[in-house]
């Protein structure tokens, strides 16, 4: 028998998640822990998947508390999901036939500009 906690909520960062509402379960699940605000904030990066536990990190140790974090959280997690958008369809761009390689490089060039100061 496994004492592993199936309603602990967890955010793995994919296109079909919205960090919103697992911040909302989190808060739900603290709740009837009885965590404090602090201790939400100590917490939250054991409940996302490692590529977002990165980023999550560096945000608690610039946010002064649980009501901050949250709201970066939320910031940054929408920027992260719209170029995660953007990059995939950039990858999705290919040279038609009737292209030329100017065309095309002009055309991928114009929807990369749009990103790259982002990424």
């Amino acid at each position: 028998m496994s004492n592993q906690d199936f309603t602990k909520p967890f955010y793995h960062c994919r296109d079909d998640e919205n960090i919103e509402d697992f911040l909302f379960d989190f808060e739900m699940y603290a709740e009837l822990k009885d965590w404090i605000d602090n201790r939400k904030k100590k917490v939250v990066d054991l409940h996302v998947s490692e590529k977002t536990r990165v980023w999550v990190c560096e945000l608690i140790k610039t946010s002064n508390n649980w009501t901050d974090l949250r709201v970066t959280i939320v910031k940054v997690a929408k920027i992260k999901y719209h170029i995660n958008k953007k990059v995939a369809r950039l990858m999705r761009i290919k040279q038609d036939e009737s292209d030329s390689v100017i065309g095309y490089s002009n055309r991928f060039e114009s929807f990369a500009h749009t990103i790259k100061d982002k990424v």
